[in-house]
């Protein structure tokens, strides 16, 4: 969260802790053990190395003691896209290959979508023959 998630304001933050005797030297906590919460606006976020970042981000992102739920309201993408009820899920943070769920509405000019489909690792475009 704090090297993807940059700029903003942090309108609200709560952190709640429910640590039973044993949680801290078991190989990971349990679910209910961390409850953190962050409300922001105006935040950037970097998704994936060679992509630009999603900017003007209005949302929140939760962490328990095993996963990692974020959601964006709303956001500005490439040139001209917008993104709205965006949602990413990471059940299982720790896991060695974490099943990511994304999930968000983009209403995005074509030239967004080819620069988009030509970046790793996406890179779609060339077989698709948009140039």
């Amino acid at each position: 969260v704090v090297t993807n998630i940059t700029d903003g304001t942090v309108r609200a933050a709560s952190v709640a802790l429910n640590l039973q005797p044993g949680d801290l030297e078991a190989p990971s906590l349990p679910e209910q053990a961390v409850d953190a919460r962050m409300r922001f606006e105006g935040a950037q976020i970097t998704y994936l190395p060679h992509h630009p970042p999603v900017k003007s981000i209005t949302g929140s992102v939760r962490v328990t003691g095993k996963g990692l739920y974020g959601v964006a309201e709303r956001g500005s993408y490439m040139s001209g896209t917008q993104v709205s009820n965006g949602r990413v899920e990471i059940p299982e943070l720790l896991a060695d290959n974490p099943r990511i769920t994304v999930a968000l509405d983009a209403d995005a000019p074509a030239s967004d979508v080819v620069r988009f489909l030509s970046m790793p690792p996406a890179e779609h475009a060339a077989r698709l023959g948009l140039d």
